[in-house]
């Protein structure tokens, strides 16, 4: 799995076969890291740093063999001795899907300011959300926008705010929940439309959540170290 060190992204392994971790750094960026979230299904993922910077990054496996034919047998030989695999790993299928991992190439595809010239100069992102596989929203200054990130096409307002959108969250109908530094937070419809206004916080919102198995409920904190429960029905 991925962790975020200041402007650095590092890849854990936490293989059972190794005694201690293997840890790879991927990228090191100019500005410290703010936010990284998976995107997609085949191992994408976004990184929020600097003021408005996003980068995507994209994992390939490249199914050609690194090493050939002799060696690769050599190795796995080697595997199988030096690790005893038999004893931990059942199935010539499972061993084979093991050791295999070994003879291809992994890269990593990025793009490193999918925004840049997108957004105004004196914008800033404060928060973002995933879609789906390709669309993400930006909780921006004073509203809401929609990016393509497949597409790099950025949408105008979806909602235009008088305060900073501090955190989003959607539901699996499309209702938008939106948490701001003026204490509030709102819903809006599918339509982009306001819906309600969830006002009682002392503290800017730092988190908004539909209930998952609820979703006439949700849940608002602040950073007052406050938690607050909504019904959201009419």
């Amino acid at each position: 799995f991925l962790i975020v060190i200041d402007n650095k992204i590092l890849r854990l392994n936490l293989n059972k076969l190794r005694i201690t971790p293997a840890i790879q750094t991927l990228h090191t960026l100019s500005s410290p890291i703010r936010k990284i979230k998976a995107f997609g299904d085949k191992g994408e993922y976004l990184v929020l740093y600097g003021d408005k910077k996003l980068l995507h990054a994209n994992k390939q496996i490249i199914r050609k063999p690194v090493l050939n034919k002799k060696t690769q047998d050599n190795e796995l030989r080697k595997q199988i001795s030096d690790k005893k695999l038999y004893h931990k790993i059942t199935g010539s299928q499972q061993l084979l899907k093991r050791t295999s991992k070994s003879f291809f190439k992994e890269q990593i595809s990025v793009n490193e300011n999918i925004l840049k010239g997108k957004l105004p100069e004196d914008d800033y992102i404060y928060s973002f959300k995933v879609l789906d596989n390709k669309k993400i929203l930006l909780g921006l200054k004073r509203s809401i926008k929609r990016f393509d990130v497949a597409n790099k096409i950025l949408d105008d307002h979806i909602f235009t705010h008088d305060e900073r959108i501090s955190v989003i969250d959607v539901s699996s109908k499309g209702d938008i929940l939106v948490g701001s530094n003026d204490k509030t937070a709102f819903l809006l419809n599918t339509d982009h439309l306001y819906v309600k206004k969830f006002t009682g916080h002392l503290g800017e919102i730092q988190n908004v959540s539909f209930v998952k198995n609820d979703e006439n409920y949700i849940v608002t904190s602040d950073k007052d170290h406050t938690i607050k429960i909504w019904n959201i029905r009419p």
